[in-house]
């Protein structure tokens, strides 16, 4: 009798995402986040972020890459979407998706890698 087939879960699914693209600056930081700084205040009074991920349409294919980013001095800094999107095409720092709805599906669901 063949073993029934069962879907790899959510934490699953993003750790190998992660996985394939862990020489980023991002991905470090969503994999180790107690090694991280934390953006405070970036959206408001007792707020925080430390990604704050986007997507964008470049050439073809789906891009998802974060707004919050981590600058040479090591502290976090929030960019305006056109910044953020420079920056990631500059540095390397975003992943390619296969739709724009697995970007968004990503962008909503990569923290349940910690648990949440």
């Amino acid at each position: 009798m063949a073993d029934k087939l069962t879907r790899p879960s959510i934490p699953d699914l993003i750790s190998d995402m992660l996985l394939q693209n862990q020489d980023k600056n991002f991905v470090q930081r969503i994999m180790k986040p107690d090694s991280y700084p934390v953006l405070q205040d970036y959206a408001g009074p007792g707020t925080w972020g430390t990604h704050l991920m986007t997507a964008s349409d470049v050439g073809g294919k789906t891009i998802t890459y974060p707004q919050i980013i981590q600058a040479p001095d090591g502290n976090l800094q929030l960019l305006d979407p056109q910044s953020a999107l420079q920056h990631a095409l500059k540095n390397n720092e975003y992943m390619t998706m296969q739709s724009p709805q697995e970007a968004n599906w990503f962008g909503e669901n990569y923290k349940k890698v910690w648990g949440w």
